[in-house]
């Protein structure tokens, strides 16, 4: 029997999904990280028997991550390839992914595999499939030094389906040819009021792969939970930073840099500064919009308590690289080790507050996913 390959990049669930009743689009994306604060980004039972084994008794060649590799069709909606995995296909076959898949890059599964997963399972919490993954360390220096920085390691999935399911007219096609007029004329778009995708309902994972994106995507891998310094790591401690999924403590932007970022549009200023440093605090982000240096608290870690529903902010512009490469060789201002939480709306005016707000909401979902917390309350 021939099988469709799907090939999924965790970008593919973009901010653009906009679908009301059920959690997706801007909307349903806030509820996910509401529901993924609620929920203490549980682990699994099943990934945290296999990471208590690792923690326990690690081999000290090999890393190991914890990775986020999709999510369900009800709580995010289709992709933007028009793919949709329900949840019950999700629990029942998240499986595949340890007993066909294996870590590859860049969907090269003809390669010898990078690494291999050990344990899967669906997080109720955040309603995606979560994977434990183990790879020589050799092979993944450049993650592990990333996940050391703090960042995301960008992933993406690769399945086989024996046939795609229309969403509006139910029409089974076991290749695109076969495809109803809905999936090949419609597909993500909506006809009375009804949104066309195609159902994915008996999905064998094939692999999970490292790949190459500008920005950390919501499949992604973004703890590494050992390595050849296993020892010093603590359960616990690991499931505390799977909770937050962010450091808030990291060194924050330097005075001296919001006047290079003065000189570009505030669009391309605040794309800069966020690739740069990631998610902005709320201070780097009115530093920017005023061009004014004192708004920055070093001394503080600033937050805004989630109170504003509004559209995402359209930047215009683009990242400036020559600013860019500036910040990255720019001395940043290290956060003192007893800086204490204090509420922005002290010192943001209602119009600044609701851009920060514009601006969180304009993030890639795979963003608000693993940082969705930061500075907001």
């Amino acid at each position: 029997m021939s099988h469709m390959l799907k090939k999924v990049s965790s970008s593919d669930w973009g901010p653009q999904l906009n679908m009301s009743p059920s959690l997706v689009g801007r909307e349903s994306a806030e509820v996910f990280m509401r529901k993924l604060a609620s929920q203490g980004n549980r682990v699994p039972e099943a990934l945290e028997l296999a990471i208590s084994e690792v923690v326990s008794n690690p081999n000290p060649d090999n890393a190991y991550f914890y990775c986020r590799a999709l999510p369900s069709g009800e709580q995010y909606g289709c992709n933007r390839n028009g793919d949709f995995f329900p949840e019950s296909v999700l629990r029942e076959h998240h499986g595949t992914f340890v007993k066909t898949a294996g870590l590859f890059r860049h969907h090269q599964s003809k390669m010898p595999r990078t690494g291999d997963v050990i344990e899967s399972a669906y997080n109720d919490g955040v309603h995606a499939v979560d994977l434990l993954i183990t790879a020589p360390r050799r092979s993944v220096e450049a993650e592990v030094i990333m996940l050391d920085k703090k960042a995301t390691v960008a992933t993406s999935m690769g399945a086989s389906v024996p046939y795609d399911v229309c969403s509006y007219c139910g029409n089974k096609a076991r290749t695109r040819m076969a495809y109803c007029d809905h999936l090949r004329n419609y597909m993500g778009k909506y006809i009375n009021g009804r949104r066309v995708y195609a159902i994915n309902t008996l999905p064998t994972f094939k692999d999970i792969s490292l790949v190459v994106v500008p920005a950390a995507p919501e499949s992604c891998i973004f703890h590494k939970v050992a390595s050849s310094d296993i020892h010093v790591h603590k359960l616990a401690a690991m499931q505390k930073q799977l909770r937050s999924g962010f450091d808030e403590s990291r060194p924050i932007l330097q005075r001296t840099m919001v006047r290079p970022l003065s000189r570009l549009r505030a669009g391309a200023a605040i794309k800069t500064a966020h690739a740069a440093l990631g998610v902005l605090r709320p201070d780097e982000f009115t530093a920017i919009i005023r061009q004014d240096a004192r708004v920055l608290l070093p001394d503080y870690v600033p937050y805004l308590v989630r109170e504003m529903n509004v559209p995402p902010l359209k930047l215009a512009g683009m990242v400036d690289q020559s600013t860019l490469e500036l910040m990255k060789v720019a001395y940043s201002m290290p956060l003192l080790s007893h800086a204490e939480l204090v509420n922005a709306s002290q010192f943001m005016c209602h119009e600044e507050q609701e851009a920060y707000y514009s601006y969180r909401a304009s993030l890639p979902d795979h963003e608000k996913l693993a940082f969705g917390g930061m500075f907001l309350r």
